[in-house]
């Protein structure tokens, strides 16, 4: 047997894998990418396996082709701004280059770290009475007994609003308090609370004794020097 009838067999395996690995795989992504009120957000970073490859446009539109010779699947990721949580990241399957497969759309949220609370407070009576949260003053009771202040928490945590009634030890309750547990989306919180005022000790009257009762005192005459 010659040689070249040796070697053919080895040759035409060489070449057909040769032809696998230029046959690369392929992906085309539209990237929309918006806050959690679907708000477009421009200028957003989309990471491929943690590479920037293309960045969002005033619409929130970013076009990504990615290419892998060996790979079936690669990470996409939007890098949302300091203010927001990294949307989360997806992982998107790539094909045969000469496949006419239709574009993949993906919509990426970043969702803002901090929530908004928008808190009314209505506590008639209680003019002058400091609001805390945590702890912390935010706000004072107007005349009116309301009181507005916006707060921001992160999602997932617990809020502590109280009344500080130091100054005011009449009013009942003292130290009201209202739990808040922040989910995550913006929210408004009322806290209503019903103050009276503690009534006044009730004074003891001094009951004067009465006078003992008069005796009428008998007077029995009796001779003096006189005997029977």
């Amino acid at each position: 047997m010659s040689m070249i009838a040796i070697t053919l067999p080895f040759v035409l395996a060489f070449l057909a894998g040769c032809t696998e690995v230029a046959a690369s795989r392929e992906a085309s992504v539209a990237v929309y990418v918006a806050d959690d009120q679907g708000r477009p957000l421009s200028g957003i970073a989309v990471l491929v396996d943690d590479t920037p490859i293309a960045t969002t446009n005033e619409a929130g539109h970013a076009r990504v082709i990615v290419q892998a010779e060996k790979r079936a699947r690669v990470r996409l990721k939007a890098q949302c701004p300091d203010a927001y949580r990294d949307a989360e990241a997806r992982s998107v399957a790539l094909s045969r280059a000469d496949s006419q497969k239709a574009p993949l759309t993906l919509r990426m949220v970043c969702a803002p770290k901090l929530r908004t609370l928008s808190v009314v407070v209505r506590a008639p009576g209680g003019e002058g009475l400091t609001l805390r949260a945590d702890g912390a003053p935010v706000a004072k009771i107007a005349a009116d007994g309301t009181a507005h202040v916006v707060l921001q928490r992160a999602p997932e945590t617990d809020l502590r609003l109280s009344l500080d009634t130091t100054g005011a030890p009449k009013l009942l309750p003292q130290f009201p308090v209202r739990e808040v547990h922040v989910t995550d989306r913006d929210e408004i919180v009322v806290f209503d609370q019903t103050l009276t005022t503690r009534p006044a000790p009730a004074r003891l009257r001094r009951i004067a004794p009465k006078p003992s009762p008069t005796v009428p005192v008998q007077h029995v005459p009796y001779p003096i020097g006189r005997s029977n």
